[in-house]
């Protein structure tokens, strides 16, 4: 799902110096995985942890493990009400909301790009002032119990997001910089100018381009000391 308007575009296109795009789940917010929280809803946890970890391990792939997942929550009748329950236990982290607001009162835009629920997770991450956002959503049947999912993030192939954002905005590879906190985001971290670790995520930092922080308030900081390093991050 992307979300924005032509207007709010437009502006970005304008006056920003470049673009932050941030992973969600347990980035944005401290809950690891949208997709597990639904599962726990049924106290099934632990099967979401099965079907990733066997993704993870290169036994199934991503498709599959959507299809499966989707087979899990239809027989689980997991329903629209239950999604709109469970995503009030959802706040965002408080140090995001502030590196955020620093970020565009430096003159950055903020995106988003989450292989995590969109039914979870987007009105969380629009109450933040992000226009800009990619994620996957669940569809109902006619009773209000989950029957499919459209995919618009591979959490493998998190780069080719990366690139249709950047295009969008018209923006070099040096003007992106991305945060996420997981093996998976490395997908996205190849296709950016610099990129920043978040909170234990494991990963060498030693390109040169990269760093690891340990809370998103560094975010901004990091920015303006490579820009003060005479790095090369903005649209020129």
């Amino acid at each position: 799902m992307f979300v924005t308007s032509p207007a709010i575009a437009g502006a970005l296109v304008i006056s920003m110096k470049g673009v932050v795009i941030f992973d969600v789940d347990g980035t944005l917010h401290d809950e690891k995985s949208s997709w597990r929280l639904l599962y726990s809803i049924r106290g099934q946890a632990a099967l979401s942890d099965q079907r990733f970890a066997a993704f993870e391990a290169g036994d199934i792939d991503y498709e599959r493990l959507v299809e499966l997942t989707i087979e899990d929550l239809r027989r689980l009748k997991l329903t629209r009400h239950d999604i709109d329950r469970i995503k009030t236990r959802l706040r965002p982290r408080p140090e995001a909301v502030v590196a955020i607001r620093k970020l565009k009162e430096i003159g950055w835009e903020v995106a988003a790009v989450s292989a995590g629920v969109c039914n979870l997770i987007d009105e969380l991450v629009s109450s933040m002032g992000i226009a800009l956002r990619f994620c996957n959503s669940l569809e109902f049947d006619e009773s209000g119990i989950v029957c499919c999912a459209k995919i618009a993030v591979n959490p493998t192939r998190k780069d080719a997001v990366i690139d249709d954002i950047r295009r969008y905005l018209s923006l070099p590879m040096e003007a992106v910089v991305t945060v996420g906190d997981h093996t998976m985001d490395f997908s996205m971290f190849r296709d950016s100018g610099h990129y920043l670790i978040f909170d234990g995520g494991h990963g060498s930092c030693d390109d040169g381009i990269g760093g690891h922080i340990s809370s998103l308030i560094e975010v901004p900081d990091w920015i303006e000391r490579w820009e003060s390093q005479g790095k090369n991050l903005t649209r020129g």
